[in-house]
């Protein structure tokens, strides 16, 4: 066996076993047990050596596309069953039902719409952006806010299992542009997303693997969208002013962020992304903000999709500002 890019624990066989290089190709060729290779978290086999050579040189070109989630809803989401797949313009998915493969398959040109690309700015707009985005950053804290080790917030979701009532918490916490772990615990255990620099991995303790750079990206554009990301740099550059704001940009993440005209605080977030779904235009609105250790934070958001109904209000739980090193990161990457 050749393995590839395992981190850590048991790899499952994909594809039913089927050759990923013929699948792209439009051909259904079983792969030998012999000439198989592993990619994160999965087992591929290969018809040929030739084959194992032209996925080693670009997996995440042949490899089921956003770690093996689901297909219709995308990276981060739910996987998919490792033996139920479709080529997708040239790209392999998995897919958790027989419903998901039939609507992607079904509706694809909205899942794969144009994204929104940087506006265009003369070097005064470019300045008049950093200008407002330095006020931005004083109005949220300032110096507290560069000089803290982690900002984390939690949200908590009440739920019965088994009759008896539960709490599941979903944990964000951030370091900086490249350093940042999402993770949601439950009374039987952990699962988790975390970057640390060029590291990256996702799964259970003791059992997890690389993230697929789709998902790398998702993360990215999850983090950059709330205010302690934005204020953190996990947004990007200033590029552009608005009338109430600015644009940042940070590779194909492109997010207009509208700030109150009084205290300077972000109040909204607009993009276009693909959001659990197709490709939207989405807008995050941000509220009831609160200092903590010096950082003001939002306790509330909500969110609009094309245009549709607003959201139920989502409220924070807590919020911890220098708080240790989360345990996700440790699990994954150890003490350092």
């Amino acid at each position: 066996m050749i393995a590839m890019i395992l981190v850590q624990g048991q790899a499952v066989l994909v594809l039913k076993g089927l050759d990923p290089i013929d699948l792209v190709a439009g051909k259904e060729v079983l792969g030998k047990q012999e000439l198989s290779a592993t990619y994160l978290r999965h087992e591929y086999r290969f018809s040929s050596k030739a084959h194992v050579d032209e996925f080693r040189r670009n997996p995440v070109k042949y490899a089921v596309q956003d770690g093996g989630a689901c297909g219709k809803m995308g990276a981060l989401t739910g996987k998919g069953s490792p033996d139920r797949f479709a080529v997708v313009r040239g790209k392999i998915y998995l897919f958790a039902s027989d419903r998901c493969r039939s609507v992607m398959l079904a509706s694809q040109d909205s899942y794969f719409a144009e994204l929104r690309k940087p506006p265009r700015a003369s070097l005064n707009e470019r300045n008049q952006a950093a200008t407002t985005y330095a006020s931005m950053v004083k109005a949220h804290g300032g110096a507290a806010v560069s000089s803290s080790k982690f900002i984390g917030w939690v949200y908590e979701t009440a739920y019965k299992d088994d009759g008896k009532n539960k709490i599941w918490l979903t944990h964000f916490a951030l370091a900086g542009r490249d350093k940042f772990a999402q993770w949601e615990s439950w009374d039987l255990g952990r699962a988790f997303f975390v970057v640390d620099g060029h590291r990256d991995a996702e799964g259970y303790p003791n059992d997890f693997y690389g993230i697929h750079p789709r998902e790398r990206r998702a993360l990215t554009a999850l983090f950059a969208r709330h205010p302690a990301g934005i204020l953190r740099g996990l947004a990007g550059t200033p590029v552009a002013p608005l009338k109430d704001g600015l644009t940042l940009v940070r590779d194909d993440i492109v997010l207009d962020v509208h700030l109150d005209a009084k205290t300077r605080r972000i109040t909204q977030v607009a993009f276009r992304d693909r959001h659990a779904g197709p490709v939207s235009d989405v807008i995050i609105e941000y509220s009831d903000y609160e200092e903590v250790n010096g950082i003001w934070l939002p306790m509330k958001s909500r969110h609009q999709i094309n245009g549709g109904e607003w959201s139920a209000p989502k409220v924070v739980a807590r919020y911890t500002v220098d708080d240790a090193t989360p345990q996700p990161l440790l699990d994954a990457f150890g003490r350092r």
